[in-house]
């Protein structure tokens, strides 16, 4: 029987979804539940805390940790990048999906986010430090967040993508990336 179960949830819970979240994140940070995200759901407190979606998975770890001997652990990782297939989470496969498919329909490969997005700094998780991540929680019962310690923003790292897919990296200005970027017709809605 496990005696430790460790729950994965991620940046999320320091409000990355809604913008740039100060960094490097801490364990300690309140939760992001004021301002104008005051009103907003977020899926990881909702898991934490009590009990729809992963939240569901805490309540049974107390439940059957309760009565079975085990406990739990919460770590939180960021922007994990690592070479698992069928990890849709991960944002290797995301833009590695996104670029080619660009190309090949003969479509400006614009960056998929906003001109504040893509200068702020980003932290990134490695799949090896996540690994060595759950291990220390399971080891210490911790809540916990990783991330590599470097401190890229997409506009060093864009043009680097575009440049592994043989894509001119120029048309990555912010006219024409952003200030003249539009949907085509096709794809609205």
């Amino acid at each position: 029987m496990a005696k430790r179960v460790i729950i994965q949830t991620g940046g999320k819970h320091y409000g990355m979804q809604f913008g740039q979240a100060k960094v490097p994140c801490k364990e300690d940070y309140p939760r992001v539940n004021d301002g104008p995200y005051k009103d907003t759901l977020n899926f990881y407190y909702r898991s934490v805390v009590s009990g729809c979606g992963a939240q569901m998975l805490v309540g049974l770890c107390k439940e059957y940790g309760a009565k079975h001997g085990f406990d739990w652990v919460e770590i939180r990782p960021n922007n994990i990048i690592s070479a698992v297939s069928e990890n849709f989470m991960n944002e290797a496969i995301a833009i590695g999906l996104y670029v080619p498919v660009h190309k090949e329909l003969g479509e400006p490969v614009i960056f998929p986010g906003t001109w504040s997005k893509y200068n702020c700094v980003e932290s990134q998780t490695s799949a090896l430090l996540m690994a060595y991540q759950e291990e220390w929680a399971a080891l210490t019962l911790s809540a916990f967040n990783a991330v590599n310690g470097d401190a890229p923003s997409w506009s060093t790292l864009w043009p680097v993508v575009l440049d592994n897919f043989k894509i001119n990296h120029a048309a990555a200005s912010r006219e024409t990336q952003f200030d003249n970027a539009s949907i085509p017709k096709e794809r609205e809605g």
